[in-house]
């Protein structure tokens, strides 16, 4: 009996992963500006899975919620800040780039994001099937 259990949780967190998965792909068909409330929806796609959830917020994005704290962070000199900004135009969200400086997002930014955490969701569910043939 207790091996169907782990199988019964497993098939249940692999049913839950494939709705997420199915979620990110409809979300990903309707994003076409780049805009924190595509971000959101993306977000809220995710916010049931605490792995995904975590993979997502490692991605650096910077919603209007995250502005107080980055500006704090960057502003310890106006050079850090001038660097910080760079040529970001005006928006709602923004992404933190490889160097730690701000850069505007895009659609393109957001769809790469959908698809990444799409391959990320593929991978957990390969793997909860693999450890149910152990």
């Amino acid at each position: 009996g207790r091996r169907r259990c782990k199988n019964r949780f497993s098939r249940s967190l692999i049913n839950d992963k494939k709705k997420i998965i199915k979620e990110l792909n409809d979300i990903k068909e309707t994003i076409d500006c780049g805009t924190e409330d595509e971000y959101k929806k993306i977000y809220n796609a995710c916010s049931a899975d605490d792995d995904i959830l975590d993979y997502l917020e490692e991605q650096n994005y910077v919603t209007s919620d995250d502005e107080d704290m980055v500006i704090s962070e960057n502003s310890d000199s106006i050079d850090r800040l001038r660097y910080f900004i760079g040529d970001t135009y005006s928006a709602d969200i923004y992404r933190i780039d490889g160097y730690g400086n701000l850069e505007n997002v895009t659609s393109e930014d957001l769809k790469d994001l959908c698809d990444d955490l799409v391959a990320q969701l593929r991978t957990q569910v390969q793997e909860l099937k693999d450890s149910e043939l152990t």
